[in-house]
Parts: structure tokens; C-alpha cells; sequence
């Protein structure tokens, strides 16, 4: 009877496993979720990637504003000197006399008003001279010929009042290329 049982069993059993292998992975799989943590495994990747491309992004930016920055902080301490140098410097007033016209030259003199001791207003009180003469003035005159560009010096700076000129050479014609005017008297670094 052992022997029939044991047929009987393997008659009963090979049907039964193949049905169970048929039935039972596709079970456990539903069971398990693998599909659903490779699709979250896929969209992990996806996102990581997507990560990873925006810090080379951020990366490369602060490269670039760091480079930035040094480069200002290298045009601010070069500002800074040029600033230490200007400021111990005197500065230089500039009177321009007349405009820079075809066939005009621009004549150039050193320009000096007397102490306040030699100077009284109207009516005899002492007379304070602007600041600007403590330092050097130079006036342009933009003229046709040296004695026109005396005459509108007179004219504009009286020696009666104080003003004496002195002429220096090498006259600039009009028509090469000056400093660019931007006001009736501008301060110039020396």
C-alpha cells in the first residue's frame, strides 16, 4: 500500500507543481513589490542625476562669481592707491578762456594772484583771496594769435587785481586731439 500511496502522491503532486510554479511567482512578485521599487529605484536615479547636474551648475557659478570678486577686489585696492596718491598731491585749477574753433590755438599760462597783504576792497579793508589761488592755477586761452590770447587773459585775470601770467610754449592748434572740456574750471592730477 506504500507503494500505491506514494504513486498516487506523485500523480496528485506533479500537477499540483505545475500549477503552484505557474500561480506562485507571479504571486509573490505581486506580493513583494519589485515592480514598484524599480520604478522608485528609476526615479531615484533620474532625480540624482537631475541633482548632480545642478551643483556642477552651482559649481561652475561660484567659479565664476569668485573670479568676479577677485578681480573687484583687485580694481578696489588698485582705486585705493590711485585715491593715496591723488590726495597727496596739490591740485592743479584749470581756467579755460574761449572755445577750441578751426584755425584757433589753445595757448596755456601759469596764472598767480598776489598775497591778500597787498590787496584792499573799495574801501580799504583787507580782501581775502578764494583758496583756489593757494594752490597752482593755470589758465587756456583758446585764441588766433599769442596776442589775442594776452588780451582775453587781461581781460578775464586784470593785473590791477592781482594777476600775473606767465606764458608757456608749445601752443596746441585746434583740431588735434585735447583733453575733453567739462566745465570752466576742473581739477587735473598733475
Amino acid at each position: 500500500m506504500s507503494l500505491i500511496g506514494v504513486c498516487v502522491a506523485v500523480l496528485v503532486a506533479v500537477p499540483l507543481v505545475g500549477l503552484l510554479n505557474d500561480i506562485l511567482p507571479n504571486m509573490i512578485l505581486r506580493t513583494s513589490g519589485v515592480e514598484e521599487t524599480e520604478r522608485l529605484l528609476f526615479q531615484l536615479q533620474s532625480e540624482a542625476h537631475a541633482l548632480q547636474r545642478s551643483v556642477q551648475s552651482l559649481t561652475a557659478d561660484r567659479n565664476r562669481t569668485s573670479l568676479e570678486n577677485s578681480r573687484c577686489e583687485s580694481d578696489i585696492r588698485k582705486t585705493e592707491k590711485a585715491i593715496r596718491e591723488a590726495s597727496n598731491q596739490a591740485p592743479e585749477f584749470i581756467h579755460e578762456i574761449g572755445d577750441p574753433q578751426r584755425g584757433s590755438t589753445k595757448f596755456v599760462a601759469r596764472l598767480v594772484q598776489e598775497k591778500p597783504s597787498a590787496q584792499s576792497g573799495q574801501s580799504g579793508e583787507q580782501v581775502e583771496p578764494n583758496p583756489i589761488w593757494r594752490y597752482d592755477n593755470l589758465v587756456e586761452i583758446w585764441a588766433r594769435s599769442h596776442d589775442e590770447a594776452k588780451e582775453l587773459a587781461e581781460t578775464v585775470f586784470p593785473i590791477k587785481l592781482g594777476y600775473t601770467k606767465h606764458f608757456l610754449a608749445n601752443p596746441a592748434v585746434a583740431g588735434r586731439p585735447a583733453a575733453p572740456r567739462s566745465a570752466a574750471m576742473r581739477m587735473r592730477k598733475r
